[in-house]
């Protein structure tokens, strides 16, 4: 069983808050969502679940378009932490009721998250708690574990995650 773990692509505005809806995505998120597309060529996508931010709705299109079959699954539990307006342990605990809620059919083969940096922490800490057996070999001066575009493969049976980094910058 696989779970694909996607950040969003870049937004077009440099300086903005993370306050719902947030931005959309520009120039150079558009090509990251191309290349995560490309990514998904060979891979079988049954669900889709993103945030509901701009953002990584956009993102998410990408993938929607080329798997018109799948369950798309817009979700606000998976938004990123409003930054002054809400505190970690709230991020925390809708991630986690997110997860627990959906985690049967997360743990089926062609699962997709397109979420925030946030969200994802959390979901890797709750699949990988302590971060003792999967390599993360990106890690940003807010302690985030996965790149803008970035794309976790995670076995499931095997406990093993893989990190791929978009190209793209």
């Amino acid at each position: 069983m696989i779970l694909y773990l996607i950040r969003h692509a870049l937004p077009g505005l440099k300086d903005y808050d993370n306050r719902f809806p947030g931005p959309g995505l520009g120039n150079l998120g558009r090509l990251q969502g191309k290349w995560i597309q490309q990514q998904f060529s060979a891979k079988r996508v049954d669900i889709i679940w993103a945030s509901d931010f701009v953002r990584t709705l956009e993102t998410a299109t990408f993938l929607k378009s080329q798997f018109p079959q799948a369950t798309f699954r817009p979700d606000r539990r998976l938004r990123e932490r409003q930054a002054n307006e809400e505190s970690h342990e709230s991020l925390v605990a809708r991630v986690s009721e997110w997860f627990h809620e959906d985690f049967q059919t997360v743990s089926q083969e062609g699962a997709v998250v397109v979420a925030h940096g946030g969200s994802i922490n959390m979901i890797l800490n709750l699949l990988d708690s302590g971060y003792l057996h999967f390599e993360y070999p990106f890690l940003d001066q807010y302690e985030v574990r996965t790149p803008i575009a970035g794309i976790w493969t995670i076995n499931l049976q095997n406990q093993q995650a893989e990190l791929l980094q978009c190209p793209i910058k």
